[in-house]
């Protein structure tokens, strides 16, 4: 047998993306409708800056995977964003992402 330790990449690109528009919408539907409705002034306002808000986070979601893809072995994003862009971005994602 040739199984390899680690963990086996099974998403494709269309389970990935559906993860991410998954976990923004379901994230982003309970905590800020209200908050965006009410800054944007009008409905159409409201829906043209959640659509820039989504490519924005796709972009940023296409980026990292496009560097966890780099590494053949599992990785943290720390040192994926460190060796990525380098140590100041990588500690203020770690800094803002602690509760």
């Amino acid at each position: 047998m040739n199984a390899r330790p680690g963990l086996r990449r099974v998403l494709g690109p269309f389970d990935a993306t559906s993860v991410v528009v998954g976990a923004i919408i379901g994230v982003g539907i309970f905590f800020t409708p209200s908050g965006v409705a009410s800054h944007a002034g009008s409905g159409w306002l409201a829906l043209v800056a959640w659509g820039v808000g989504g490519l924005i986070a796709m972009c940023g979601a296409l980026a990292f995977a496009e560097l966890g893809g780099l590494y053949p072995h599992t990785a943290g994003q720390y040192e994926i964003l460190r060796d990525g862009y380098g140590s100041l971005p990588a500690f203020m994602f770690v800094f803002s992402m602690r509760r």
